[in-house]
């Protein structure tokens, strides 16, 4: 918007007329024809002075700072225009993807420090900034990517980095641990005083991360080949973290689980008896077996007579990882 379109939308939203207008100016000690008002409104004289500009604003009620940075552009150069809304596009998208791997309190996650040290162009503009900033602080960072000294092909190649990693399962499970954590807390306080299940609200949709593959890591659990999100019910998915996972292979196929087919899993290592889980053995990926317990050991139990069921004793047991408990099957068609 143009500096004439925005005060002729603030002159219409007080109501007042120019002459009005004109004696606010005067009291503000600022002396401003009807005639002159009515040229700006219209486009037909160039932005005025910054005094000029504020006494209209504070009579129309609008806001003086988008009024004078309006001023201030057309007073620009093409060039000088360009240069500053590559400025402010470059300043967007920073902000935009340092937005993506940080909380809600504006830190990025500290498990994506080790992984930002290895970007090799990370490495390159950390040489280049000024002793004593801490770049793993979202605002600081920030600060320093949009400094026009820094070889803008480098920072331009970061961003294309910490995108990809704002799509890494470890950033997406942290965004849905942040979303449901108020409302996970208001559940449980709701159990804990009024015990009634009956009032919680429910049809509400929350999108979790499809995985592809899962396995064990010396650091944990490793979520690979990212497949985008599925919605789930939210009422569905409290209490932990949560993904789905496609599912591979047909030893499931008697229970109606079909390769392709989405397994909603709740991460935890501890299962009833005769759930249905995913289970890491040895190393392995993760697959979807029934588990039942015997005295001493576990058994692993397919749904398909072609997959003997896997008897794990002894040290055996020490190979043996459950990921967590799957709460329902889904297919896409």
């Amino acid at each position: 918007m143009s500096y004439a379109s925005i005060l002729n939308e603030y002159i219409k939203k007080s109501g007042k007329t120019l002459d009005q207008i004109s004696s606010d100016c005067a009291k503000e000690g600022v002396t401003v024809h009807p005639t002159y008002i009515s040229k700006l409104r219209l486009g037909k004289r160039p932005a005025p002075s910054e005094e000029i500009t504020r006494a209209l604003a504070k009579s129309t009620g609008g806001d003086p700072d988008k009024l004078l940075a309006e001023a201030n552009l057309g007073k620009l150069t093409d060039a000088q225009k360009e240069a500053y809304e590559t400025y402010i596009k470059n300043q967007m998208l920073i902000n935009f993807t340092l937005d993506k791997i940080s909380d809600k309190n504006g830190v990025i996650y500290p498990f994506l420090h080790t992984d930002m040290d290895m970007i090799f162009t990370f490495n390159e503009l950390f040489e280049e900034a000024p002793h004593g900033t801490n770049l793993l602080d979202r605002e600081e960072l920030s600060e320093f990517l949009s400094d026009p000294r820094n070889n803008q092909d480098l920072v331009t190649e970061f961003l294309e980095s910490v995108n990809k990693l704002s799509n890494s399962p470890k950033v997406i499970f942290e965004k849905l641990k942040e979303s449901t954590q108020g409302s996970s807390g208001n559940l449980l306080d709701f159990y804990s005083v009024n015990d009634q299940v009956d009032k919680i609200h429910v049809g509400s949709r929350i999108k979790i991360p499809v995985i592809g593959t899962v396995t064990a890591g010396p650091n944990g659990l490793a979520y690979d080949d990212f497949h985008g999100e599925e919605w789930a019910d939210e009422d569905g998915v409290q209490g932990g973290e949560y993904f789905y996972l496609r599912v591979r292979g047909d030893s499931m196929i008697g229970e109606g689980i079909l390769p392709g087919d989405l397994a909603l899993v709740r991460e935890t290592p501890e299962v009833e008896n005769g759930d249905l889980a995913v289970v890491i053995v040895n190393g392995e990926e993760g697959t979807l077996k029934r588990i039942y317990k015997t005295e001493g050991g576990m058994i692993l139990q397919s749904a398909n007579p072609m997959h003997q069921p896997r008897i794990i004793t002894g040290q055996e047991l020490s190979l043996v990882r459950i990921v967590g408990k799957v709460k329902e099957t889904k297919r896409r068609y």
